[in-house]
């Protein structure tokens, strides 16, 4: 595929994106993709994009160096740092989730956020159906981790299904609704926390 080819397709089948602060990703410009694209098919390590617009600090058009390999950025002459991603169109892919080579992989969340901050409140700030206290709150238990499931088969059946709900009733009429789900390690204490005890 030749230089002018990668440009057409890019924000058409592929583009490259940058994590913000709460943890969603926003695209770069056309022109950004495009050598980005480029530096990535020619399997360089190191890529230096001028003029992105980093929602940090100053608001500032700054220069950044992407590095290929592990999928960060960092604005020259800062401390600042996130992740990039690419994202082919034909492979489904979470509004924020990490880049991923798999079909499966488990990324740490940070503390700060968005889908962090979606569980922890769905697991503390709920109200019981009974009226009580409940017995899990920020006062009594702390969140140590969220790991977040990035497997793109089951995202894929997600998506056809949440499409075929809406064939099939008035998606102009009827809003669907997600919910979170999670699990814990139950009343054994888990692996991970035993090792650092011992």
């Amino acid at each position: 595929m030749s230089f002018e080819d990668i440009r057409r397709f890019v924000n058409v089948q592929y583009t490259w994106q940058w994590r913000t602060l709460d943890g969603t990703y926003e695209d770069f410009n056309k022109e950004q993709c495009s050598e980005l694209e480029i530096n990535w098919r020619r399997r360089l390590s190191l890529a230096l994009v001028r003029g992105t617009w980093f929602k940090v600090g100053r608001n500032e058009m700054l220069k950044c160096i992407i590095d290929l390999d592990d999928m960060t950025t960092s604005i020259v002459g800062c401390d600042w740092a996130t992740t990039v991603r690419r994202w082919d169109r034909d492979v489904p892919m979470g509004d924020s989730w990490d880049h991923q080579d798999d079909d499966v992989i488990i990324v740490d969340l940070q503390t700060d956020s968005r889908d962090y901050t979606v569980v922890a409140s769905a697991f503390f700030d709920r109200q019981r159906p009974d009226g009580k206290t409940p017995l899990i709150s920020r006062g009594t238990h702390t969140v140590l981790k969220v790991r977040r499931v990035q497997n793109r088969a089951l995202l894929s059946r997600f998506d056809g299904e949440k499409k075929s709900m809406h064939r099939k009733r008035d998606k102009d009429t009827v809003e669907l609704t997600t919910q979170y789900a999670w699990h814990g390690s139950g009343k054994t204490q888990s692996e991970t926390l035993r090792r650092a005890r011992d």
